[in-house]
This record gives C-alpha cells, structure tokens and sequence, in this order.
C-alpha cells in the first residue's frame, strides 16, 4: 500500500514540474513578445 501511495505521489509531483515549465516557458515567450513591440 505505501509504495502504491508514494508511486502515485511521484507521479503527481512530475506531472506537476512539467506543467510548471511549460508555464514558465509560456511567460517568457509573452514577456519577449511585449518586449517586441
């Protein structure tokens, strides 16, 4: 039972840290746009 909880923790917290980078990358692609202008 632990190791099902902490594989679906792992898991979560990946998916988190992807979604978290493709923000930040979202941001600065915004920032430079406004930049451009």
């Amino acid at each position: 039972m632990q190791s099902k909880l902490s594989k679906c923790i792992t898991h979560l917290s990946t998916r988190y840290i992807v979604l978290c980078k493709l923000l930040l990358i979202l941001i600065v692609n915004v920032k430079d746009d406004f930049h451009r202008q």
